[in-house]
């Protein structure tokens, strides 16, 4: 079984924020999966009863499968999850 090991790097990261920036918030997601690629589903809960609950539909992010066990390891193993620790 092959493994990916992730290089850290001592580089400076400079962020630069773009005119066109997006920002949303959200409380509901879904995931999708092929052989190519995962697709991460963003949305917001408007309403909810008994029986349905409606979703507005905020935007996707698609990813490689090497970017996709990155960020999951990201969020196991990283700084999100110490986050969530903290919690």
């Amino acid at each position: 079984m092959k493994t990916a090991s992730v290089k850290k790097t001592s580089k400076k990261l400079i962020t630069i924020p773009s005119e066109n920036k997006f920002r949303a918030y959200s409380n509901h997601t879904g995931i999708l999966s092929t052989n190519y690629d995962f697709k991460m589903m963003f949305g917001s809960i408007e309403s909810a009863t008994d029986s349905e609950i409606t979703i507005l539909e905020l935007g996707s992010v698609t990813l490689s499968p090497h970017h996709a066990k990155a960020f999951c390891k990201n969020l196991t193993l990283g700084t999100v999850n110490k986050l969530i620790i903290i919690y």
